[in-house]
């Protein structure tokens, strides 16, 4: 397979015009320059076909010469050279790379002529052919240093070191067992949390969507036994909690019910609405979407584009076998970063059983699937008592392995070649699966396709160098790109495929190497590089809590879906390790929920003012305002007399207000003594958490007592007399008896 892309390669030389280059058969005096390109000239590698060389095989190197300054530069060719020299150790290669190690490459292998003058900003595209005779090294396998030089006037005026594998035979007696373990999270990025439009939904594609990375490494690697460890809250877009949403939600209380049973949410419904894509565009729905390969889900008739991306990501999940899906808990919490600064055990714990919010999709189902016993923590270095603090923490989902940085710990045979052992705790035993975090970075680090050349290349020479430590012998290496990595498609597939066709190399299942197993011991050897901080501090997370309890207690009161659906989730996403990576913007989504909380708190008022108290026991109004979008309910109404002129015999039931409206609420109270009584007025929720502002109301008591009888009797006694006066006064004659006489 190689030999066929090697020969199609040079097919396409020739038909581009680019004939075999003549090979120098002498040496050639080395020209060597700084490991980095000069600032106004660069060389870039695009590809190396076949990746790995051997003999017989004829090959060829594809780049480009560019012009980074603001002046013409005269570059009239590339030059290949090499130097018979073995890079078989980690630390000849990086020395080499970098320009730590200054190795002579004497054997010019090939050139390739240019145009000459290249432009300001211009790049210029070279393309040699190699014969099979050109290189032959005195080696079974090793990797060979490469220069490429731009020459001009006989100098070189920029060069690029990469390498070139070097493999004699067609295939290893035991190859080297390699496998991709790939975190698919929600990247720190503000958007996501925007309010419900394009900006947000865009968002969401470029986390989810066809060319994302979560769907790159899923499409790519899926050919190649990759694994996947996922957090869930990628299946479940969350938006800005906007409390608006829901506000033409009917309550389900009539009058007559007992306040007492309107404490209970009404059930949800069999179906419930994903609150991250079902209040999108309806005109954005994808007639043609599909049923997702998972059972027993009914999805909406109409999808969204972003409900067409959830769909096409979970099914490809779906598709992995039970051993090649790994599950972070919800929203994948900074567990190493808590334990460090002696978070509440509760507290970690509630954080990694958090269970998945309600999904109209496949979500629920999918997370079923896969294994839930795999951690992967952030640890700048490991030793045991943060693995003992890792085992507790998952006391409740029982941790089986965790992954670490492959520098943490080494295996008794001193050759370190397994990336899977056990690590005995008192007795206590936890696995511990190792990256190789060099090879990792290197992954995460890779620039585009057209200049991923020198990327694909080195990290080839690297596993060859890691399986010449022990060719006879098993050996396993795990490669695991950091969380939030991002690669172009064709990165990922060239250098998957680059590894497909090394004779040393088998890619396999992450599962696959648990079955070869050791004890191991740590070697507290910090991580490289070394993670980033943590936004978390004791300080926030009083924060975070204490708005947690706020809203818990505002979720008794709104209606159920909607902002209060989001809630949960978004609390959870701030405990979250993707903040690692974008500490600057961690307190965006707090200051947000803080303002909406406020705004809920501030949002229900009691109306002042003053009322006349004319009884000795009878009903007292007063005005409750919802200025709020949404209908509130459960809001309870405490009235307290200020001095002992009034007592309150019966407080106000709770209180059910629609959205920007009011109430007239009334409670029953008994006049002690005349005079002005100040009545204490104010509102909670059922937890206790007062709302609005509170307010004095103003009573003037005026009760009836023995002298309204007084009154009432001589009021009664004056009627009576003014109408026996009228019944005795004599009667004028009428005109008729008049006449008569």
């Amino acid at each position: 397979m190689r030999q066929a892309i090697a020969g199609g390669l040079v097919t396409l030389l020739l038909m581009l015009g680019c004939g075999v280059p003549a090979v120098s058969a002498g040496p050639t005096p080395d020209r060597s320059l700084p490991a980095q390109a000069t600032p106004q000239v660069e060389v870039h590698l695009d590809t190396v076909v076949p990746s790995t060389l051997g003999p017989g095989r004829t090959w060829g190197v594809r780049g480009q010469v560019e012009n980074l300054s603001d002046v013409t530069v005269q570059v009239e060719e590339v030059r290949l050279s090499t130097a018979f020299r073995a890079l078989d150790t980690r630390v000849a290669l990086g020395g080499w790379v970098s320009g730590d190690e200054d190795l002579n490459t004497p054997r010019l292998i090939a050139s390739d002529e240019l145009s000459g003058a290249l432009e300001p900003g211009a790049s210029q595209t070279f393309l040699i052919v190699v014969p099979a005779d050109a290189l032959k090294p005195p080696f079974a396998a090793t990797s060979l240093p490469l220069r490429i030089e731009a020459m001009s006037g006989g100098n070189a005026v920029a060069q690029l070191r990469t390498v070139l594998p070097w493999y004699a035979g067609t295939s290893a007696d035991r190859q080297l067992a390699l496998s991709w373990v790939v975190p698919l999270t929600v990247p720190p990025v503000p958007d996501l949390l925007a309010e419900q439009g394009p900006a947000r939904t865009q968002a969401w594609l470029d986390v989810v969507g066809e060319a994302a990375p979560a769907r790159v490494w899923l499409d790519v690697l899926s050919e190649y036994a990759g694994t996947f460890v996922v957090d869930p809250a990628l299946l479940v877009p969350v938006g800005a909690a906007d409390i608006a949403e829901g506000a033409d939600e009917e309550l389900p209380l009539p009058e007559s019910e007992d306040p007492a049973s309107t404490a209970e949410s009404p059930t949800p419904s069999a179906a419930p609405t994903d609150p991250g894509t079902s209040t999108a565009d309806p005109s954005d729905a994808d007639p043609t979407a599909s049923q997702p390969a998972l059972p027993d889900v009914d999805l909406p008739e109409d999808l969204t584009s972003l409900q067409q991306a959830e769909v096409t990501l979970q099914d490809g999940l779906g598709a992995l076998g039970r051993d090649r899906l790994w599950w972070l808990p919800l929203s994948d919490p900074d567990v190493t970063a808590l334990q460090a600064i002696g978070a509440d055990a509760q507290l970690i714990q509630r954080l990694i059983s958090a269970p998945l919010p309600p999904s109209a999709l496949s979500a629920d189902v999918l997370v079923e699937r896969g294994r839930h016993d795999i951690a992967w923590p952030i640890s700048p270095v490991l030793r045991d008592e943060e693995l003992r603090a890792l085992k507790d923490a998952w006391s409740d989902e029982d941790v089986a392995t965790a992954m670490v940085p492959r520098s943490a710990f080494e295996d008794s045979t001193g050759v370190n070649s397994m990336a899977y052992g056990t690590r005995s705790l008192d007795g206590d035993n936890i696995a511990l699966l190792g990256f190789d975090e060099t090879m990792s970075q290197l992954i995460a680090d890779m620039p585009s396709p057209d200049r991923d050349g020198a990327h694909i290349q080195l990290l080839l020479a690297h596993s060859l160098a890691r399986y010449q430590r022990s060719p006879a012998a098993p050996g396993s290496l795990v490669l695991a790109p950091p969380r939030g990595s991002s690669l172009q498609e064709a990165s990922v597939r060239d250098l998957a495929q680059a590894y497909e066709e090394a004779p040393w190399v088998e890619q396999v299942a992450a599962a696959d190497l648990f079955d070869e197993t050791g004890m191991l011991s740590l070697t507290g050897t910090p991580a490289v590089p070394e993670p980033g901080d943590s936004p978390l501090t004791g300080s926030q997370i009083e924060r975070i809590e204490e708005l947690w309890l706020t809203l818990e207690d505002l979720q008794t009161i709104v209606a159920p879906g909607g902002a209060a659906q989001q809630w949960g989730q978004i609390i959870q996403g701030l405990y979250s390790t993707r903040w690692r990576d974008n500490p600057e913007q961690w307190s965006l989504p707090l200051r947000d929920m803080e303002s909406q909380v406020q705004d809920i708190v501030d949002g229900v008022q009691i109306n002042p003012t003053t009322v006349n108290f004319l009884a000795d026991e009878g009903l007292i109004q007063i005005t409750v305002v919802n200025d709020l979008p949404i209908a509130v309910r459960n809001v309870q109404l405490e009235l307290s007399p200020g001095n002992g002129r009034l007592r309150i015999i019966e407080q106000p039931p709770d209180i059910t207000i629609g959205p920007e409206s009011r109430a007239t609420v009334q409670f029953r109270a008994r006049a002690i003594a005349a005079g002005q009584v100040p009545v204490r007025a104010t509102l909670s929720t059922p937890g206790g958490l007062a709302i609005g502002e509170e307010q004095e109301v103003s009573v003037q008591v005026r009760p009836t007592g023995i002298w309204i009888y007084w009154v009432l009797g001589a009021v009664a006694g004056v009627i009576l007399i003014l109408g026996l006066a009228r019944a005795l006064r004599p009667r004028p004659p009428s005109s008729a008896s008049s006449a008569a006489r």
